[in-house]
């Protein structure tokens, strides 16, 4: 597994590949609008079969718990917004405990880090030169991935997992800058034709407050905010084919927003296919 065996950072890249590409099915499956009952009965298959091969991708591969490019957030929040539409919450739970312990662990070591320049010879650099304090330091000074696994703790309720990454960044690597992107009113219209990085906002530094309490407030907060509401405001899922953005963003290297994955913590039964 990459970070803790001897599958490295070229098998990592491919994995997470797969699992954004699964991720991205299957959210295309489970955001499918049937018109009766036998359509219904044939989209909830398809779910479960497409979540039975993520499972199954992630389980018998560790190295998923060891994302090496920060982007790599990117196929982890497509994968975890499916497996809890596809009520797996369970194997995400487990997912993200790992993930969160060893992103801990990696940022301390200032090794095999999720790398912050997407660059895959930074990444190749990185892995030649382990040694190196000055390359490391200077690759992960942001990270997407520090903020968002943390708010998945908060969602999953993995309490414990949160207060690691939350003293880990006021402590052992507060050089780390968190950080989380959001689209902005205008977003539909350049997100199905490029990368929406420059045209977005970046909420930076992403503070982890000590109190878990805190940080569930401030995703509720975040909810209510008109301007960031990615998921009321889209016109694919205005036309019943939201999945058009999810793939867009696997596509264009786009962060999946906040505001679509935020609100899982207490998802409804009834409204799997809505996510709000």
């Amino acid at each position: 597994m990459a970070g803790y065996g001897s599958e490295g950072a070229a098998f990592s890249v491919v994995l997470f590949e797969h699992i954004g590409l699964i991720g991205s099915i299957g959210l295309a499956c489970s955001l499918e609008l049937g018109d009766s009952e036998e359509a219904q009965a044939a989209i909830a298959a398809n779910v479960s079969a497409v979540a039975d091969s993520l499972c199954a991708l992630i389980e018998n591969h560790e190295a998923s718990a060891s994302p090496r490019l920060d982007d790599h957030i990117i196929d982890i929040s497509l994968a975890l917004m499916f497996l809890m539409l596809a009520e797996r919450h369970e194997q995400a739970k487990s997912w993200v405990a790992e993930i969160a312990r060893r992103l801990d662990y990696c940022f301390k070591a200032k090794s095999r880090f999720p790398v912050s320049t997407d660059s895959l010879e930074d990444l190749v650099d990185l892995e030649v030169n382990p040694k190196d304090a000055k390359l490391a330091e200077s690759l992960m000074r942001t990270s997407w991935s520090l903020a968002t696994v943390s708010a998945w703790c908060v969602i999953l309720d993995l309490d414990e997992h949160y207060a690691m990454l939350s003293c880990g960044a006021a402590e052992s690597y507060n050089d780390v800058c968190a950080q989380l992107w959001h689209p902005t009113r205008d977003w539909h219209t350049h997100w199905y034709f490029s990368r929406s990085l420059d045209l977005g906002e970046t909420e930076a530094p992403y503070t982890l407050p000590p109190a878990i309490e805190e940080m569930r407030q401030r995703m509720e907060d975040f909810i209510g905010l008109e301007d960031y509401d990615w998921v009321s405001s889209s016109p694919s899922r205005a036309a019943g084919i939201w999945a058009v953005d999810f793939i867009a963003s696997r596509h264009f290297r786009t962060p999946v927003p906040a505001s679509a994955w935020y609100r899982l913590r207490n998802p409804a039964p009834q409204q799997p296919r809505n996510v709000g």
